[in-house]
């Protein structure tokens, strides 16, 4: 027994093991190209990447090169946390976002490993490489960027207090990547400080820490310093501002700026201040606070020196602004000498350690001393403009031993683009020499600094070849012989002292010679043209135009004139012309007005052809030429044509409560345009703007200027005509010279806006002609109209409206004087016509028009029925009934009974004929003629047809015209004719017994809860027909089978259709009951009668219960699993509910009483059914549904499977219903061998699918 049992699973495992080998024999999966012979991608390039802005949604547009080897799988943006941002996410100042580039190499390519990768995003390094866990073949480019703000920052600021407590607030952001965004302080008053309250000790007035990008905005304000200190031997004051500048240590790169400007003008600083005696000075200092140690000279030995960082980690640029120091000093004392390694100055502005660029602005410097043999002791080294740099590798070496003898990069430490520096009796720039040592006659210098002059004006000397407190004319001979070759643009004109000069011709000891009062730099700013045009047209960068015979040309050349300090300091432009090359130039005086000059050349040319005036710019120091400009131009002279007739449309009349419209076109295309409007309150003398409103009965003056295009002039004025609107003659303006530009206008008085209007419009109707129509306006004191009726589509070129044409009805509603239509763009006017609201036809100057599409006689009767009672003895003709029974043709309501008229024939065989009254009585016997005329209580858009096709019918039969039956049939009509709004009927009778039914009474059984329709039972005095409807919520209606029962709470339907007994007809109000409850008659026939009547059983409704559970599957989690309720006996569901995920809660509410088949079916899944019984209270059931292939429901489809489906196959393992259809994957109805190879070779990956799955 016990070698029996061995035996078996030793079968089991032969067999599996056979499975093995036979999965060996299955084709092998092609593989990839080996990575030995891919080609290896070692840079990566993106391209075209948008940078975020602040409150944008991301882009994701990217570049990469042609054939380089890899394409872009996937982009997308992250924030700081790692989530990805959706499309319509923004991007938030001060946050950082990560653009994300997946990569993938193309066939026989490989990236290199991510750490030696090279990839640029824009050119900039990535900040990232990474790798798809999921796919080690890609790449995953990163690009961290941070948000700025879009808009300027801006801190304004009142007082003192506000001034620091802005540069705080500024600086607080100074850790982050915010503080390289510039913040501007921007003053809104003129602040005054004095010092007389300060302590002795203080040395600054007031200080300000720079530790992030800052703009100081004086803002046309200026900051007044005053210190009153002549007598105080003690203070220790040394600058009114004091700004310390420091480098971010937390943002890589990153170089800290300071910057002055002045955005309105006449703003800056302005401090005033007695001395007792010269000590070091500045009306504004700004200083670096950091430093390194580097090795150098000091007292002529080499030592470790502080020095500053090695490159330049902070800077201050100056934009503008007005800078002025007024000193005074009692006493004179060491000045600008250096004490130990202390730095002495005294200027206006003074920078120490920071690179420095000026681009514009006023320095001022001034000082009352002591003084001796006629030198001012307290101006010695004074400077408009200072600057103290300590940094080796920028300096002018004078030793030419030193290492760093002449390696230097000019501008590194200072670049003056532009400025005027003044220093009466001082420097107008100056360096400060920190380290010197010594005694008063040691002239060893070490180093200066190298800087960039590319433009400004001195007025003093400029001082960068002595050292500080060394006099006038000292210095390093090397240094003062140095010219200013390497130092200034060679592009810009230079002037000392009145006497133009070249680069090379002046040298650094002539700038710091006492004796010098000028020097300027003249760059390419001055001595420029602003424009050119002939006749107000500008010429642009070629300098070619045209002009006209017969007319009077201008040559226009503007320029902006010198600022007007350079004017008092001597300087000015002149001005010369010639005609032609080879003639002689001519001064002439130019117009200076606003900053601007101008020169204006007049050019009378009467023959086509070329010239080529000239036109020459000179900048002047005196008499001496320092830079001129010249330039040449090419005129081409044509002959015009003349435009005599000029017609402008769209000029809107002004209308109370409306804006101004300044647009307007021309009627000529090519030939002239509009280029300028204008329009003029004459009421009250002012210009409009297009924020201004029209006043009602207030005069308005509208101004046009027209320019002729090119071949084109304007004829004399005597003989042009301009009109506005075509209608409105413009009066004349004015013209130009050459007659290329003409101005007109218009005088209006601005009406009052009308928003409706409405119109009643005669004679439509069939058979008569399209075109103009006469109508009736609503409001005719206000408005006239204008009324025209076209045909559309077949009726297009009709010229008579027929029947079933479809038209256009166009009125337009033309206002009296006084009134008119508002641009319906942008206000609200409304049109009714005919009753009908109206669509939105055209507008122009103050008229509107409106149309309606209409189609006539919309509504043609073919047929009419009707039913009446025949009249019985003893009636009166008032018991006659008749009514309209159209069914076929709605709505009856516009069918109406025009007249019924009544005669008495008599008995039979007599010929009497007396009209009968109300009242009168039918007489037993005697014969009746009875006349009905029927007309239409709409007869402008019905009518009834021509006697070809209209039928008549009475009480359901047809009944036949006149002209087709004779006069001895019972009864006839008369067709309609003409217009088609009328028909007659004639009746005869003979008053008899009453044949017609009144009333049908239908009654049921006692519907209660839960009877079946059936049992119902429906009968009636009548035969008939029944059906019964439930009604739902949503006006659809069920119809019931008999087994269906009646529910408490739910309304119901019967329907009936009644039929009279033989020879009895339907009175026209015959009415009917069920269970003696009134129903609804819905049609009347001859012999049938159809209603219906509604009820709701009594109760409450039954609201379901819920069945929910938890619903678990395998595989794709983004599956629907949907999961059914079939009600026992059904065969489609009754209740559905379809969610997602592989363990997914469902819920289905409302649920009815009974036995249901649960279905629970997923893509690749085994479908399951379950049993579910429905009562009163909630259901819960949870449902499990398996993998094809996943025998054991583990969710994974493996060996495991495989090994059951073998033993399965050869008893060993019983399985379920439901396991059984998992594991027959080949849907043959079995678990066999078969089944398991397959799930062998699918937990393998050999195949992708089974066969049931297919």
């Amino acid at each position: 027994m016990s070698n029996t049992k061995q035996a078996k699973p030793k079968r089991l495992l032969s067999l599996f093991l056979a499975l093995t080998m036979l999965l060996g024999l299955l084709p092998a999966m092609s593989m990839t190209a080996s990575a030995e012979d891919a080609t290896v991608i070692d840079n990566v390039e993106i391209t075209g990447v948008v940078i975020p802005i602040e409150g944008e949604t991301p882009k994701y547009d990217c570049i990469i090169p042609e054939d380089c080897g890899y394409y872009i799988d996937a982009v997308y943006w992250e924030n700081s946390s790692y989530q990805r941002l959706d499309d319509d996410d923004t991007f938030v100042a001060g946050k950082a976002y990560t653009l994300n580039i997946v990569l993938f190499p193309e066939d026989g390519y490989t990236f290199k490993d991510r750490r030696e990768l090279k990839a640029t995003v824009n050119g900039d390094k990535a900040s990232e490489i990474s790798v798809d866990a999921n796919a080690p073949e890609s790449r995953i480019i990163k690009k961290t960027v941070f948000i700025y703000h879009k808009d300027e920052q801006i801190i304004d600021v009142t007082s003192w207090g506000e001034l620091k407590n802005a540069f705080d607030e500024a600086n607080k952001d100074y850790m982050s990547p915010m503080a390289a965004e510039n913040i501007t302080v921007r003053l809104q008053n003129d602040l005054y400080l004095n010092a007389y309250d300060l302590p002795r000790s203080t040395r600054y007035m007031v200080r300000l820490n720079v530790l992030r990008n800052i703009t100081l905005d004086f803002n046309g304000h200026t900051l007044y310093g005053t210190a009153d200190l002549p007598q105080d031997e003690n203070s220790e004051l040394e600058s009114f501002l004091e700004f310390k500048v420091n480098p971010n240590d937390y943002i890589k790169d990153m170089q800290t700026v300071l910057t002055f400007k002045d955005s309105a003008g006449g703003g800056g600083v302005d401090f005033d201040i007695s001395q007792w005696k010269d000590s070091q000075l500045a009306a504004i200092h700004v200083d670096y606070v950091n430093t390194y140690w580097v090795e150098g000279y000091l007292n002529g030995k080499r030592a470790y020196i502080e020095q500053s960082t090695g490159y330049w980690v902070c800077k201050v640029i100056f934009d503008g602004g007005n800078y002025k120091m007024n000193c005074d000093t009692v006493k004179f004392s060491n000045g600008t000498k250096s004490v130990g390694d202390k730095v002495r100055y005294r200027g206006t502005v003074v920078v120490t350690n920071i690179q420095t660029e000026v681009n514009g602005g006023r320095y001022e410097a001034y000082c009352d001393g002591v003084t001796v043999k006629n030198d001012n002791f307290g101006a010695r080294d004074l400077a408009a403009f200072g600057i103290e740099s300590i940094y080796t590798g920028n300096s002018l070496f004078a030793d030419p031993e030193n290492e760093y003898y002449e390696k230097y990069k000019y501008g590194e430490d200072l670049t003056i683009n532009d400025g005027l520096f003044i220093s009466d009796n001082g420097y107008s720039v100056r360096h400060f020499d920190r380290f010197w040592q010594g005694d008063d006659n040691d002239v060893k210098f070490d180093y200066f600094i190298a800087p960039m002059l590319n433009g400004g004006v001195y007025v003093g000397p400029v001082n960068f070849s002595s050292k500080s407190f060394i006099y006038m004319n000292d210095g390093s001979p090397y240094l003062n012989k140095k010219d200013l070759t390497k130092m200034t643009d060679p592009n810009c004109s230079l002037v000392l002292d009145g006497k133009p000069k070249t680069a090379s011709q002046i040298t650094l000891g002539d700038l710091a010679d006492e004796d010098t009062e000028l020097f300027a730099i003249i760059g390419n700013t001055y001595c420029s043209l602003k424009d050119v045009s002939i006749n107000g047209t500008n010429l642009g960068k070629n300098l070619r135009g045209t002009c006209n015979t017969g007319t009077n040309n201008t040559l226009t050349w503007t320029y902006e004139d010198l600022p007007q300090e350079m004017k008092d300091l001597g300087f000015q432009y002149k001005c010369k012309v010639r005609d032609k090359k080879g003639d002689e130039w001519r001064y002439v005086t130019p117009n200076v007005a606003d900053g601007i000059g101008s020169v204006d050349y007049a050019i009378a040319a009467q023959t086509a052809g070329t010239l080529k005036p000239a036109f020459m710019l000179e900048l002047c120091y005196g008499d001496s030429v320092m830079r001129y400009c010249g330039y040449a131009f090419h005129l081409t002279v044509q002959e015009l044509d003349n435009i005599y007739r000029v017609s402008a449309t769209s000029v809107n009349q002004p209308i109370g409560g409306a804006r101004p419209d300044f647009s307007f076109s021309t009627s000529l295309g090519s030939k002239c345009e509009v280029n300028s409007t204008a329009w003029y309150n004459e009421t009250d003398g002012k210009a409009l703007t297009s924020s201004d409103v029209f006043e009602t009965g207030k005069r308005y003056v509208f101004t046009a200027g027209i320019k002729a295009n090119s071949g084109y002039v304007f004829a004399p004025a005597d003989q042009l005509k301009v009109f506005f609107n075509r209608d409105l003659k413009a009066s004349f303006d004015s013209v130009s010279g050459d007659r290329t530009q003409i101005y007109y206008s218009y005088s209006f008085i601005a009406a009052q806006p009308l928003s409706s209007a409405g119109v009643t419009v005669n004679d439509l109707e069939p058979f008569t002609a399209y075109g103009s129509k006469s109508g009736v306006a609503a409001d005719p004191d206000k408005y006239t109209v204008d009324i025209e009726v076209f045909g559309l589509y077949e009726a297009v070129d009709a010229d008579e409206i027929h029947v079933d044409d479809s038209c256009r009805i166009v009125v337009g509603f033309i206002p009296e004087e006084g009134y008119a239509f508002p641009d319906p763009q942008s206000n609200t006017v409304t049109a009714t016509i005919n009753g009908n609201q109206a669509q939105l036809y055209d507008y122009y100057d103050g008229s509107i028009w409106f149309y309606i599409d209409h189609y006539f006689a919309t509504y043609v009767f073919n047929e009419v029925s009707f039913r009446y009672n025949e009249p019985v003895a003893g009636d009166s003709i008032d018991d006659f009934m008749l009514s309209i029974e159209n069914w076929s043709q709605n709505p009856n309501d516009i069918i109406t009974i025009e007249g019924i008229s009544w005669a008495d024939n008599g008995p039979d065989g007599e010929l009497d004929w007396i009209d009968m009254q109300d009242g009168d009585t039918f007489q037993e016997g005697h014969n009746y003629y009875c006349m009905i005329i029927f007309g239409l209580s709409n007869s402008d858009f019905y009518m009834y047809a021509s006697e070809d096709d209209f039928t008549v019918n009475a009480n359901g039969v047809s009944i036949p015209s006149l002209y087709s039956k004779g006069k001895d049939d019972t009864i006839y009509y008369d067709p309609s004719t003409g217009a088609h709004k009328n028909f007659t009927v004639n009746m005869y009778f003979k008053a008899g017994e009453d044949n017609t039914v009144y009333n049908a009474a239908i009654t049921t059984q006692n519907i209660t809860d839960g009877m079946t329709v059936s049992q119902a039972n429906p009968k009636a005095n009548l035969s008939g027909v029944y059906i019964w409807l439930q009604l739902e919520d949503d006006d659809d209606a069920v119809r019931l089978e008999d087994t269906d029962r009646f529910k408490a709470g739910k309304t119901y339907r019967l329907m009936a259709d009644l039929n009279t007994p033989e020879g009895k007809v339907f009175a026209p109000n015959t009415t009917a009951t069920v269970n003696s409850n009134s129903a609804v008659v819905d049609m009347i026939y001859a012999d049938t009668l159809c209603v219906h009547y509604d009820f709701t059983m009594p109760g409450e409704a039954s609201a379901g219960v819920t069945v929910s559970g938890t619903a678990t599957s395998f595989g794709s989690d983004t599956d629907d699993v949907t999961i059914q309720l079939i009600k026992s006996g059904a065969s489609e569901a009754a209740y559905e509910a379809v969610v997602q995920g592989n363990t997914a809660s469902y819920s289905i509410a409302g649920v009815a009483p009974g036995t249901y088949t649960m279905k629970v079916m997923k893509k690749n899944h085994v479908t399951r059914e379950y049993t579910v019984t429905v009562g009163s209270s909630n259901v819960v059931q949870d449902v499990t549904i398996y993998l094809f292939g996943d025998i054991n429901g583990d969710g994974v489809i493996d060996a495991q499977d495989a090994l059951l489906a073998l033993q399965a196959a050869v008893g060993k393992y019983t399985p379920t219903a439901y396991e059984q259809k998992a594991g027959d994957v080949n849907a043959d109805g079995t678990l066999d061998a078969s089944d398991a190879l397959l799930i062998l070779q699918k937990a393998v990956n050999k195949i992708q699918a089974f066969p049931v799955e297919a």
